[in-house]
């Protein structure tokens, strides 16, 4: 279902994020369903439409919601130590806090930071963990890749942070 996007780059990821919602809202969670709805909703928001192919679920009507307040607890609820749990949600958590439908993007931003510093004390996730798994498994299959522990502390910082610090 991602494939036009993973491998050719299309705006197509609205139908999978619908199949997502499906699964979910059908009792059908799992650790992939909720990773993967995790993952679309904050890039809805965090990417432009055009190339996506998804709304801003921000933007929505109110029945339809950003699942990823639901779908991040679950999966730490569920998965607590599972370092791709840890990894993704904590790149999500701080590189757009304002994607993740927390009240506090200061608040969003120490908790993407705890999880990451959790995953760093151990960081067993390899690459491969990622092939054939859509666009979530694309594009974190190349955050595993960049990312890498500076000083024992986070690799990926909240870009305003970033941004400041180079004024």
């Amino acid at each position: 279902m991602e494939a036009a996007y993973a491998e050719d780059g299309q705006p197509a990821l609205g139908p999978a994020r619908s199949a997502l919602v499906r699964r979910w809202r059908g009792g059908a969670i799992d650790r992939e369903t909720a990773l993967r709805l995790a993952f679309l909703d904050w890039l809805s928001c965090s990417e432009p439409e055009f190339l996506t192919g998804l709304p801003d679920v921000y933007s929505l009507e109110p029945d339809d919601i950003s699942y990823f307040p639901a779908a991040s607890q679950w999966l730490l609820s569920e998965h607590p130590d599972d370092p791709e749990v840890l990894f993704c949600l904590g790149l999500m958590l701080t590189s757009f806090p304002e994607c993740v439908g927390a009240s506090s993007m200061i608040e969003a931003e120490r908790q993407g930071e705890s999880l990451l510093a959790r995953f760093w004390a151990r960081p067993d996730l390899d690459v491969d963990a990622f092939t054939s798994r859509g666009a979530y498994g694309q594009y974190f299959a190349h955050m595993r890749r960049v990312a890498q522990p500076p000083d024992g502390r986070p690799a990926l910082r909240p870009r305003r942070r970033w941004l400041r610090r180079r004024r």
